[in-house]
């Protein structure tokens, strides 16, 4: 006789007891990691960084990670370090159209992949972001993809979203990526607002 009891899955694969225990694990350890950083930051006396030349959002320590996420997101569709730099700049365009907070969750994220202090323990990466290969850059996203902490997972779907949204919204990436571009603009309705 099989008894269904709280540790058991229901029939819709849902099982209320691990998933609370999850997200507790998952709030103490991001928690605890959040803090980590934020201390870190405070204890190195760390004001927030100031932003790159010509760019609105990014400071001139997120241009590497960008980079590199980019070599890992989009891969061999990129054809030239100039469209690259497009797309990192269209990604800084999108990042300062958010909204304040999501640009402080944003900014937090950017800081501990790329602060000295955190990088290494957060992201399992301990050489600059420019001296990867582009498969330790996918060996760094797959962490983060299949990581046990829901933060990491979130961390890495964001960033995958946004990079893909900056990568396929430029009009330099189209003849690169298969992408023939927003079908018949001519008889749109509403034009595309591009925020």
């Amino acid at each position: 006789m099989n008894k269904n009891t709280s540790a058991e899955k229901s029939p819709g694969g849902f099982n209320p007891a691990l998933n609370r225990r999850t997200f507790l694990k998952t709030g103490l350890v991001g928690g605890a990691i959040l803090s980590t950083a934020g201390a870190a930051l405070s204890l190195a006396g760390s004001t927030p960084a100031p932003k790159a030349s010509g760019y609105l959002f990014f400071a001139d320590t997120d241009i590497p990670f960008i980079r590199a996420l980019f070599r890992g997101i989009i891969g061999n569709a990129i054809p030239s370090e100039e469209i690259l730099m497009l797309g990192v700049r269209d990604l800084d365009k999108h990042s300062a159209k958010l909204s304040p907070e999501l640009q402080k969750i944003l900014r937090l994220l950017f800081d501990v992949a790329t602060m000295p202090l955190t990088k290494g323990l957060a992201t399992g990466v301990w050489k600059d972001w420019d001296n990867l290969t582009t498969e330790e850059v996918y060996a760094f996203l797959n962490r983060w993809q299949h990581s046990r902490l829901y933060l990491n997972r979130m961390a890495h779907a964001s960033l995958v979203q946004l990079t893909s949204m900056s990568w396929y919204g430029m009009p330099e990436s189209f003849e690169h990526s298969d992408y023939p571009g927003a079908p018949y603009t001519s008889v749109l309705i509403t034009k595309p607002n591009n925020y």
